[in-house]
C-alpha cells in the first residue's frame, strides 16, 4: 500500500468524525479540529499509519464510563460499485495500490458490495446499506490536551499559582501564629483538610480533565512536591488504577513522599537534640534559656504526636494500598509488603494507646500540667465533657476509613460503598460539631465547622461526575461548585489567621474564659431543668400507679356500704311470696331485715324530738299521697316503706298483729304460739 498517496488523498476516501454521548439527542456528529499523520511504517509499501487528532472542546469527551464517546473513520460508501471496484469517476484512487499488484484488478470489501447487489437487484448500483457500514471506531479516553486548548492551558497555569500560594500560606501562617503566640490550630486544621481534599480525585469518578489540576496543589500536604521523581524511577509508569493515572500520581511519587516523611522524622529528632544542647549549655535563668526550655518541653511528646498525626493518613494509605495490590514479584516489593504490615499494625495500635491515655486522665484534664505532654491531641478542645474528647478519636478513625476505601479496586463489586461511607463520615462530623461544639470558643467551633462544610460540599458535588448524571451541563455546574468550595476552604483559613492576629493572645484567652463560663452556666441550667423534669415525671408515674388502687378501693367501698332502700323495698313489696319461700323453717323474723336504710335512732322514743320527726314525716307522706292520687296501691305501700313509717311496738303489743301489717311482719313469739 502506497501510504504516502493514502495520506495525501485520505479525506477523499474517508470521513473522520466524533459521536459523543449526546448523539441520540440531536442526531449529529462532531467534526474533528485537526487530523495529522505523524508517522508511516513504510511510505511506499506499508500497512500502518500513526496520526494525531485534535478535538473541539476536548474536556467534554470521555467523561462517562458505561457510555463512551467514539472516533469514527468512515469509508465513503459511494466510492465502490457493487463488485468492490472504484467507480469510474474515482478510478484515480487505484494509485494507492503499490506494485507488484495490478491496480486495475484490485477491489475492496467484495463481499459487502455483493450483499448490496443481492439486496436491490433492480438498481445498477444496488443497495448502499452494507457499504455504509464500512468503518472503524475507537473509544475516546479522557483528554488532557493542555497544550492546544486555551481553557485547559489557563486552568493548568492557575493550578501552578495555587500550588505556590498554598506552599507560601502554610509556612507564613505557621511563623505568624508562632510569633503572635495564639496557637497553631489553624495551621494543623488546614493541613488536615488539604490531605482529605487532595485524594478526592482518586475516588471512582471521572472528573473534567482540568479539575484534576485544581486538586493537585493540595498534594503538597502529602509531600508530593514535584511532578518529577528522584527515587524509584522504575515505578514511574506504574499506577494503582486508572484514576491514579488520570491524577498523574504514580507509585514513584508516592514512594518519594514516603521517603520524605521518614526524612522529616529524622529532621525532627535532630532539632530535638539541638534544642537540648542549647538548653544544656545556656543559662536557664536568661530569656534564651527559658524560651529554649519551653520549646524543649514540646518535644515531650507533643511534637512527635503532632508529626505522627500529620503523617498518619499517608502511612496508613501507603500500607493498605500495598497490601491490596499484593504484588511481590521483586525483592523491593517484598520489603515494601513487610513494611506495610508493620506500618498498618502501628496505625491501629498507636491511636488506641493515645486515646486510652486521654480517657485515663480525663479526670485531671482540667489541670494544665496533667495534659502538658499530650496537649496537641486535645488542642483547643473543652475538657468538661467526655463527649468532646470524641474529636481526636474521630480524627484517626476517619483517616483510617478513607485510606481503606481509597485502596479498593475500581472493579470491586462494593465500590459504591466508597462514596457512601465517605459522605456519611463527613455528615456525621458536621452533626457532631453542631450538637456537641467540642472546642473552647464559638470562634474555633465555627472555623472547624466551616472547613467541614466546604469539604462536605466537595464530596456531594463529586457524585455528579458519575454515570448517574450523563448531562454535560450539570457536570460543568458541579465543576463550578468544586472550584468554589476549594477557594472558600482556602479563604476560611486565611480569614481565621487575620482574626487571630488581630485579637492577640490576651483577648483570645479572655474570650475563651467567657465562653467556658457561659457554657458552664448553660449546662448547669440544663441539668437543673433535666432534674426538675425527671422529678416531675417520677411524681406523675407515682400518681398514675396509685390511681388504680384508689379506684379499686372506692369501688369496693361503694359495693359494700352503699345500699338502695327503694329498690330493695320495692322488690320486697312486689314479690312477697318469693320472700316467704326463701325463709327456712324455724328461722326468726327480724324487722331490721325489712327496714334497710332506717337508722336505729328513728325508733327511739326516749330521745327528744323523735316524735316530732315522725309527725313531720307523716305530713310529707300525706302531701305525697295527695299529689299521687289515682296511682296504684302497691306504689303507695312502697312509698310508705321508703320513709320508714313502721309503727313502734311495745312490750304489751308483742304477740299481736300491727294495724295495717301483713303476715310477713309476724313476730317470732306468735309463730311459737302457733
Amino acid at each position: 500500500m502506497n501510504l504516502t498517496y493514502v495520506s495525501e488523498h485520505f479525506f477523499d476516501m474517508f470521513h473522520v468524525y466524533v459521536k459523543n454521548i449526546t448523539f441520540k439527542e440531536h442526531n449529529m456528529t462532531m467534526p474533528v479540529k485537526e487530523f495529522i499523520f505523524t508517522n508511516l511504517s513504510d511510505p511506499n509499501n506499508g500497512t500502518t499509519m500513526w496520526f494525531n487528532v485534535t478535538f473541539h472542546e476536548p474536556y467534554k469527551l470521555g467523561l462517562l464510563q458505561k457510555k463512551t464517546d467514539k472516533l469514527y473513520i468512515h469509508l465513503k460508501y459511494d466510492l465502490l460499485d457493487v463488485k468492490g471496484y472504484f467507480r469510474q469517476e474515482y478510478r484515480y484512487l487505484d494509485d494507492m495500490f503499490a506494485p507488484p499488484y495490478n491496480k486495475t484488478l484490485m477491489r475492496m470489501y467484495h463481499r459487502k458490495c455483493l450483499l448490496d447487489l443481492e439486496a436491490d437487484t433492480s438498481s445498477t448500483y444496488g443497495s448502499t446499506t452494507n457499504r455504509e457500514s464500512i468503518q472503524e471506531n475507537q473509544i475516546i479516553p479522557l483528554q488532557f490536551d493542555f497544550h492546544k486548548n486555551d481553557q485547559m492551558q489557563y486552568m493548568r497555569q492557575l493550578a501552578i499559582k495555587i500550588y505556590w500560594y498554598i506552599c507560601g500560606i502554610v509556612l507564613l501562617q505557621f511563623f505568624i501564629l508562632l510569633w503572635r503566640n495564639v496557637g497553631l490550630l489553624p495551621v494543623w486544621t488546614m493541613v488536615e483538610y488539604m490531605q482529605l481534599v487532595a485524594f478526592i480525585p482518586l475516588y471512582n469518578f471521572t472528573l473534567i480533565p482540568y479539575l484534576y489540576d485544581a486538586f493537585k496543589p493540595f498534594l503538597v500536604s502529602h509531600l508530593v512536591l514535584t511532578n518529577e521523581t528522584f527515587v524509584l524511577k522504575e515505578f514511574e509508569n506504574d499506577y494503582f488504577n486508572q484514576n491514579y493515572d488520570y491524577y498523574w500520581l504514580n507509585i514513584a511519587k508516592l514512594g518519594q513522599a514516603l521517603f520524605l516523611i521518614a526524612g522529616g522524622f529524622v529532621l525532627l529528632i535532630v532539632i530535638n537534640i539541638l534544642f537540648f544542647i542549647v538548653y544544656f549549655c545556656s543559662n536557664r535563668q536568661t530569656r534564651l534559656g527559658q524560651w529554649t526550655g519551653k520549646m524543649l518541653s514540646q518535644f515531650k511528646f507533643n511534637a512527635y504526636i503532632r508529626y505522627y498525626m500529620l503523617a498518619y493518613f499517608d502511612l496508613t494509605f501507603f500500607s493498605v494500598m500495598k497490601l491490596v495490590e499484593g504484588d511481590d514479584s521483586t525483592q523491593t516489593r517484598k520489603i515494601a509488603t513487610l513494611a506495610s504490615y508493620v506500618i498498618f499494625t502501628f496505625s491501629v495500635v498507636i491511636p488506641t494507646f493515645l486515646m486510652f491515655i486521654v480517657c485515663k486522665r480525663f479526670e485531671v484534664m482540667k489541670i494544665k500540667a496533667a495534659k502538658a505532654s499530650f496537649n496537641t491531641l486535645v488542642l483547643k478542645i473543652d475538657k468538661q465533657s467526655r463527649w468532646r474528647l470524641v474529636q481526636p478519636w474521630y480524627f484517626f478513625f476517619r483517616r483510617l476509613l478513607t485510606a481503606v476505601l481509597l485502596s479498593m479496586p475500581i472493579d470491586n463489586t462494593f465500590i459504591f460503598l466508597q462514596y457512601v461511607f465517605i459522605l456519611m463520615s463527613s455528615h456525621a462530623y458536621v452533626l457532631y460539631l453542631v450538637a456537641i461544639k467540642p472546642y473552647q470558643s464559638p470562634l474555633f467551633n465555627n472555623y472547624v465547622l466551616s472547613n467541614e462544610t466546604f469539604y462536605s460540599a466537595l464530596i456531594i458535588a463529586i457524585f455528579i461526575f458519575s454515570d448517574a448524571t450523563p448531562e454535560l451541563n450539570i457536570k460543568f455546574g458541579a465543576g463550578v461548585v468544586l472550584m468554589t468550595s476549594i477557594f472558600l476552604l482556602i479563604f476560611a483559613n486565611f480569614l481565621m489567621i487575620i482574626i487571630l492576629v488581630y485579637k492577640g493572645r490576651d483577648r483570645l484567652k479572655e474570650q475563651i474564659r467567657e465562653a467556658k463560663l457561659k457554657r458552664a452556666e448553660k449546662e448547669l441550667m440544663e441539668e437543673e431543668e433535666e432534674e426538675e423534669r425527671r422529678q416531675r415525671q417520677k411524681k406523675e408515674e407515682e400518681e398514675f400507679t396509685r390511681l388504680p388502687e384508689e379506684t379499686t378501693n372506692m369501688s369496693h367501698y361503694e359495693m359494700t356500704n352503699t345500699t338502695n332502700p327503694a329498690l330493695m323495698n320495692t322488690q320486697g313489696a312486689l314479690n312477697p311470696k318469693k320472700k316467704k319461700k326463701k325463709k327456712g323453717k324455724g328461722q326468726d323474723d327480724n324487722v331490721d331485715e325489712f327496714a334497710v336504710g332506717v337508722r336505729d335512732g328513728d325508733f327511739d322514743q326516749e330521745k327528744p324530738g323523735a316524735g316530732k320527726k315522725v309527725a313531720d314525716k307523716d305530713k310529707k307522706k300525706k302531701k305525697k299521697k295527695d299529689k299521687n292520687k289515682g296511682k296504684q296501691d302497691d306504689v303507695e305501700d312502697v312509698d310508705m316503706e321508703e320513709h320508714g313509717d313502721v309503727p313502734v311496738t311495745t312490750d304489751k303489743d308483742k304477740g299481736k298483729k300491727t294495724k295495717g301489717s301483713t303476715d310477713e311482719f309476724t313476730s317470732s313469739s306468735d309463730k311459737k304460739k302457733k
